[in-house]
């Protein structure tokens, strides 16, 4: 996760407070919820400079996570929409350092099934899928 927030009322609650922010947005998003039922590998980076959502809360959000494998990091001089290739600290290294990838580790990586399933993604369209090698639509 990158740069993430607790739920959209904490979010805005930043700015105008909790009571207020509770009137003028729904509980939706809830990542705090959410959390607490995570139980795999999770890596969450969230810039020291981010003045948008505070690091505060993916350091929370990280102490909320189930998984045995999990890390925070925290990296100076990175902000709310840091470019995450810029600095080597932002991206590359913390992956490098919580990750098994394969040209790194002699683990193997896992990968559930469902992250191959198309018509999982809100954005899968069965149109698009009979289109994709430009012939003609069948049925």
């Amino acid at each position: 996760l990158i740069a993430p927030f607790l739920s959209l009322v904490e979010a805005v609650g930043q700015y105008v407070g909790q009571d207020l922010a509770k009137l003028v947005v729904d509980d939706v998003f809830c990542n705090r919820r959410l959390m607490k039922a995570v139980q795999v590998q999770t890596l969450i980076i969230h810039g020291e400079d981010d003045k948008l959502i505070g690091p505060a809360q993916g350091q929370q959000l990280c102490e909320l996570c189930t998984s045995d494998n999990k890390l925070f990091v925290c990296p100076g001089g990175m902000g709310h929409n840091a470019d995450l290739l810029s600095e080597p600290d932002f991206l590359i290294r913390p992956m490098l350092r919580f990750f098994a990838l394969p040209d790194y580790s002699f683990q193997e990586l896992r990968v559930p099934a469902e992250a191959f399933n198309k018509r999982l993604c809100p954005l899968y369209h069965g149109l698009v899928e009979l289109t994709k090698h430009d012939r003609p639509l069948l049925k």
